[in-house]
């Protein structure tokens, strides 16, 4: 195994113990990246972190985070990450779930380095994909996770942050842990991110990823042990129960953005919709780095991007309207049609 549970991490720490009473800056800026699951987070995240202007959370800097800090002061980073790039292509070579290509540099969830409370997801389904993984608990975790970042970067950039579960409920909270950090929320028809959910989950646990496997020992372990949970979480995924509490906590969080957002200062944030980004990426990007006050380069992407047209089932459009009144809020805020008329023409 790679990745170690807690209580294993606390009694062997690692190669960095040496270093670690050096860390002392946090980067010069955090940037949250907000979004639902499946909202496009994972896209703005590789268009920011590509214009060379962000440092990021890498997929080396999780797999190898107990040694980050000395393989930097042993000029190990570069054939550390090439050992890890042979590992990685000669396992699976994408995320599974939207075909993204993986490597030591592929810029990643935050997640994976924070502890996590062990939830049963049969009892608690919900919670495990909404829960906030950034809380008072796992804040000195955090600190020393964007301590380390700045430790080992060349320059000293804003820190790009993209985890979703942060998304639901916990916003103002970061916020109030961070009163200078900056958010960029991203939004998506509620329905496609919705159906998009409803097609990944079960897909990741069906199919597995040695790459998530790599990340998430939790998600190893699934994989690794007995098959009988596995297949009671998929069941439940599958489920009318399933699609009930997952949309449950989408339309939570929805709720909680349009009813909170306004607390934020206008200074401390930026809206863009998944729509608009696929549709006119340099604009979008233009729009961020001017409320970053970060300057890109000039030859920002400007060729549309072709958002994944997933089809809607039947069970997951009856599930949606039933949810429709409670979403009317979000969806006008954002100038949403109760209906895409995608998904219209899909059914």
């Amino acid at each position: 195994m790679l990745t170690q549970t807690r209580t294993e991490t606390m009694q062997n720490p690692g190669k960095d113990v040496p270093y670690l009473c050096r860390l002392e800056k946090m980067p010069s800026a955090l940037v949250f990246i907000m979004g639902a699951h499946r909202s496009g987070t994972s896209l703005l995240y590789h268009l920011l972190a590509n214009t060379n202007r962000f440092n990021y959370i890498s997929a080396y800097d999780i797999v190898k985070y107990d040694e980050l800090l000395f393989n930097h002061v042993m000029g190990m980073e570069k054939q550390v990450k090439q050992a890890l790039d042979r590992q990685i292509t000669a396992q699976r070579g994408d995320r599974l779930i939207d075909g993204i290509p993986v490597g030591a540099d592929l810029p990643e969830e935050y997640r994976f380095i924070l502890f996590k409370e062990k939830i049963n997801p049969l009892l608690q389904g919900k919670t495990v994909l909404f829960s906030p993984n950034l809380v008072p608990e796992s804040l000195e975790r955090f600190v020393e996770m964007c301590q380390k970042k700045q430790w080992i970067s060349a320059e000293n950039r804003p820190l790009l942050l993209k985890n979703p579960n942060d998304f639901y409920q916990n916003f103002l909270a970061i916020h109030a842990l961070f009163p200078d950090a900056k958010f960029v929320f991203i939004h998506r028809h509620p329905l496609h991110v919705f159906n998009s959910n409803m097609i990944a989950w079960p897909l990741a646990l069906q199919t597995k990823s040695d790459y998530l496997g790599l990340l998430d020992p939790d998600y190893e372990r699934l994989f690794r042990s007995s098959p009988v949970e596995r297949i009671l979480r998929l069941a439940f995924l599958r489920s009318g129960l399933g699609r009930r509490r997952i949309l449950s906590g989408l339309v939570e969080g929805f709720a909680y953005y349009f009813s909170n957002i306004s607390q934020l200062p206008s200074t401390s944030y930026v809206s863009i919709r998944y729509e608009d980004l696929c549709r006119n990426p340099g604009s979008a990007l233009t729009e961020i780095s001017q409320f970053l006050g970060v300057e890109l380069r000039t030859d920002l992407p400007q060729q549309p991007v072709k958002p994944r047209a997933l089809p809607v089932s039947s069970k997951v459009f009856a599930c949606y309207e039933k949810k429709l009144n409670a979403l009317k809020p979000y969806l006008s805020h954002l100038g949403y049609p109760l209906i895409p008329e995608m998904a219209l023409s899909k059914l």
